[in-house]
């Protein structure tokens, strides 16, 4: 098991690589990432986000690169349960009505991704077609109140939770509303269509029309929460991708209340929400291999990349490549366990014959007692 990196810039005025990525079956300038893509269980591209066009061209052509050369079947994107919902549908169906509510809640350009990934599932046998995940915070509030209000059954609630169904219906409607109101004046303004990547709380103040989203959702959480069997029995089969949903959008209340108060642990929360989220995917398709392209923050090669400084953090590809490869979950891993570790190996060095000598590397002084002298060192200290 194993995790690949593939560092390329996906910015359409210049590229670190040149490579083809148009939609076609020409890999040959992918052939110099042969080697370095063998044998592993999850691959990253990074991108810059402001070159949609070609983030978007080269996400597909990686997918089918990296689908042909290593059997990746799985995608997970940067989005929330509720949109990666959305998108595998539409994948694995061709639903018009599906791809009409994702070119509405889209950028063009992601529209145009997921009717490539449309099109080549078409072409692979049906137990070979890719599966599309979402694994992100629910950040946009329209999208997940979209899916909950879809997933919700013709039949009439049972009284107990039938005030919060109908205001989820409702909350869906007015959203849809003003979505489509903002998507049709950014197109008059030749802007495009707009995506909520981000919170846009609606807020009306309108005579008696005025209520507030936030206050909205965490009301119909709270009941979820509290009455959660009886919403279980009402939805069926669409319980458990309900409840997922649920805990995306939670963990953006959260998230947002640390934005709200200026926390640093907004972003470090986000990239372990996600990190959590892959891991339990993964776990999910034992023996499956995964691609995903993430924004530059989440998959840099340093800890502090230049764009991302906000502060030293571990990303989400961090987190992830701290895992790999490993053998098993049997082991705790911790700060606690590797103090324990050094301070286990320190004793075996100092229970050691006078005239013992040992070779390092990577390794921390903190695992060598002051009975012994440094000889030589190298390799800027590293052996």
């Amino acid at each position: 098991m194993g995790l690949c990196t593939i560092v390329l810039t996906a910015n359409a005025q210049k590229y670190i690589a040149s490579l083809n990525i148009e939609n076609n079956d020409d890999f040959s300038s992918f052939s110099m990432l042969d080697t370095a893509i063998a044998g592993n269980t999850v691959y990253f591209t990074g991108e810059n986000h402001n070159f949609r066009t070609s983030n978007y061209k080269l996400q597909l052509k990686m997918l089918k690169y990296l689908y042909k050369n290593e059997g990746v079947r799985h995608l997970f994107l940067e989005f929330g349960v509720s949109r990666g919902w959305l998108v595998n549908n539409y994948v694995q169906t061709g639903d018009t009505t599906i791809f009409e509510v994702l070119s509405d809640y889209s950028y063009d350009e992601y529209a145009l991704l997921y009717k490539g990934l449309m099109e080549f599932n078409k072409t692979l046998p049906d137990d070979k077609k890719i599966i599309v995940h979402g694994i992100d915070i629910e950040r946009s509030y329209s999208t997940p109140i979209k899916v909950l209000s879809m997933l919700l059954p013709a039949k009439k609630a049972p009284k107990s939770i039938e005030l919060n169904i109908e205001t989820l219906k409702s909350l869906s409607g007015k959203v849809d509303e003003e979505h489509n109101k903002i998507n049709d004046e950014e197109g008059e303004h030749g802007q495009g269509k707009v995506n909520y990547n981000y919170n846009y709380n609606y807020n009306y103040n309108y005579g008696y029309d005025k209520y507030n989203t936030d206050n909205t959702l965490e009301l119909i959480i709270k009941d979820y929460d509290s009455l959660k069997s009886e919403y279980e029995a009402y939805l069926g089969d669409n319980a458990p991708l309900f409840n997922e949903i649920m805990e995306g959008v939670k963990a953006e209340i959260k998230r947002n209340d640390f934005i709200l108060s200026s926390a640093m642990q907004s972003f470090i929360y986000r990239e372990q929400f996600m990190y959590n989220s892959l891991i339990t995917l993964v776990k999910q398709y034992p023996g499956e291999k995964f691609y995903g392209q993430f924004g530059r923050c989440h998959t840099p090669v340093s800890s502090q990349d230049k764009w991302c400084d906000f502060y030293f953090f571990n990303s989400f590809e961090e987190n992830v490549f701290d895992i790999w490869p490993r053998i098993d979950y049997a082991v705790e891993l911790s700060v606690s366990k590797y103090d324990e570790y050094n301070a286990y190996i320190f004793e075996q060095f100092e229970k050691l014959a006078s005239g013992t000598r040992i070779v390092t590397y990577c390794s921390s002084d903190k695992q060598i007692p002051d009975s012994y002298d440094l000889e030589e060192s190298c390799f800027d200290n590293l052996m």
